[in-house]
């Protein structure tokens, strides 16, 4: 083992739990059957516990063989670690052995003092058993078994109902005991919990069922829609010649629409695309050329070390060479260790022995796997590493205080709303109008609010169907300061409104033209 200390600590409630339980044991000396439910769970558990055992020794012999072969730290620690559990499980395996014993004894003695014991004893040490962790076992083990055993015969679905059934059951048991007491109570709980449980797997399965359904008949929808449209697609092209000369003319006016779009595009862009190619082309462009040379050079630097790692180790093993790059010492003993298995490998593949090649593989494949675990732990890496660390916490720290990032989000978070937001005070956007509404009071002055519009205002959308020369059109008042913008007024001018689209126009046209006019101030 190796010259360092390694404490290992383990919390242990289920030993505690059966101490206290073996000293229950023997406050009680009536109740038979509850005592003889204990010695059963007591007994499977031991059973469980000699196989966990038995696994626990294999996996301790296994990693000291490991240790052995390679006297690494971390197997040192996982040999300590198995030693560490495979001692836990036996002083468990005493335990419940000792409390067993206990309990044989504690039946012996009241096999003759009938069954009118005292059931609070019993239900006492049943729930020391629920705490000990032995009850949770074997819920575990009976879920399990008859969920695989459900799934086997059933498939999934009976599989689920199973699951939930003995789950819910257990569950219910244990709460039946604790209310109503053992046996009786036990029953009812574990029936009203099965039951239970049954209900939410069949329901489970129906949730399945319906996913299926939903996927099925929308594959059946997209089914059809995509005949449809193969339909259409091939009867265009059918008939493109005689009947598709509107719809050529219709893709040439749009084509001189998005033509205009990039006319005004490039005559916007090419002049900073100008003065690019000018700071490109001289002293900035230099100093990047070099910069990029830096990064490339740095780049291939850093994969020549990489590939330098992985021919090192690969010459130690398969040809016994020396390292001479930065290795650590367990490395560079793993890798004479692999060259020496290798040797051994290939002179039993040599022999005749094909499946020594399988080992041959494995020691090639950790070869590989040590020289990318030595790279990423070089210094050239790790301070790679640090730097892009560091590079993180300044851009962190020195955009904390920016809101750029808010843009993307606040979008995000718009598109989630509906139309309830219409339902918020200050709320612009309802319906997609700008927020300008026309009132008319009873002198027959038209008001244009700019402000959105609230649940409580009372507005009309139109103007009133009146003949009304020189009819003055004030914008509207401010609601927090109540302050009054000066009216403008329009002279010289009648409205005759002779259908309902005239309304549109006219309100639109005053909009545009107060609007205008403030602008112009």
């Amino acid at each position: 083992m190796p010259d360092a200390s390694i404490v290992v600590t383990m919390d242990d409630n289920y030993s505690d739990a059966v101490k206290k339980m073996s000293s229950v044991t023997k406050s009680f000396s009536k109740d038979i059957d509850q005592l003889e439910d204990v010695l059963y769970a007591l007994n499977k558990n031991k059973i469980s516990l000699k196989v966990d055992l038995g696994k626990a020794k294999s996996e301790l012999e296994a990693a000291e063989k490991q240790f052995e072969q390679t006297q690494s730290a971390a197997d040192g620690l996982k040999a300590e670690l198995a030693q560490a559990n495979y001692d836990n499980i036996v002083r468990n395996l005493e335990t419940v052995t000792q409390a067993a014993g206990k309990a044989e004894n504690a039946i012996s003695k009241a096999g003759n003092q009938g069954r009118s014991g005292d059931a609070q004893a019993a239900k006492s040490i049943m729930n020391t058993v629920a705490a000990s962790g032995i009850g949770q076992t074997l819920k575990d083990v009976t879920m399990n078994m008859g969920t695989a055993l459900a799934g086997s015969m059933f498939g999934e679905a009976g599989g689920t109902i199973a699951a939930n059934m003995l789950s819910s059951g257990a569950t219910g048991a244990v709460a039946g005991t604790t209310i109503l007491g053992p046996g009786v109570g036990t029953a009812i709980g574990a029936a009203v919990g099965a039951a239970l449980g049954g209900i939410n797997g069949y329901f489970q399965n129906l949730e399945k069922k319906d996913d299926v359904y939903k996927s099925w008949y929308q594959g059946v929808y997209e089914n059809a829609g995509s005949e449809t449209d193969r339909m259409l697609t091939d009867g265009r092209s059918a008939v493109q010649e005689t009947l598709g000369q509107p719809e050529a003319e219709l893709k040439a006016v749009q084509g001189t629409l998005d033509a205009a779009g990039g006319e005004g595009y490039y005559a916007e862009r090419n002049q900073g695309i100008a003065d690019q190619i000018t700071a490109y082309g001289g002293e900035l462009g230099e100093a990047l050329a070099e910069a990029n040379r830096a990064i490339g050079a740095g780049r291939a630097a850093m994969e020549n070390l990489a590939d330098s790692y992985t021919q090192e180790a690969l010459s130690a093993v398969l040809t016994g060479s020396e390292t001479t790059l930065q290795w650590s010492d367990d490395n560079t003993q793993r890798l004479q260790e692999l060259g020496a298995l290798y040797q051994e490998a290939m002179a039993d593949y040599e022999a005749g022995n094909a499946e020594a090649g399988a080992l041959v593989e494995t020691y090639v494949e950790e070869a590989r796997a040590l020289a990318e675990a030595q790279y990423d732990s070089s210094e050239a890496a790790m301070g790679v590493a640090e730097a892009e660390k560091d590079l993180i916490t300044s851009i962190n720290e020195n955009t904390a205080a920016l809101r750029g990032w808010r843009g993307e989000y606040d979008i995000n978070q718009a598109l989630t709303k509906g139309q309830a937001v219409s339902l918020l005070p200050g709320d612009k956007g309802s319906n997609g109008n700008s927020g300008n509404r026309l009132t008319a009071s009873d002198s027959g002055i038209v008001n244009i609010s700019t402000q959105a519009p609230r649940l409580q205002d009372v507005s009309i959308d139109y103007v009133p169907y009146q003949n009304l020369p020189a009819v003055p059109v004030l914008t509207a008042t401010e609601v927090k300061n109540e302050q009054r913008s000066p009216a403008i007024t329009i002279s010289g001018n009648s409205f005759s409104i002779r259908e309902e689209a005239d309304v549109d126009r006219v309100a639109n046209a005053l909009l545009q033209k107060i609007e205008l006019a403030e602008r112009r101030g």
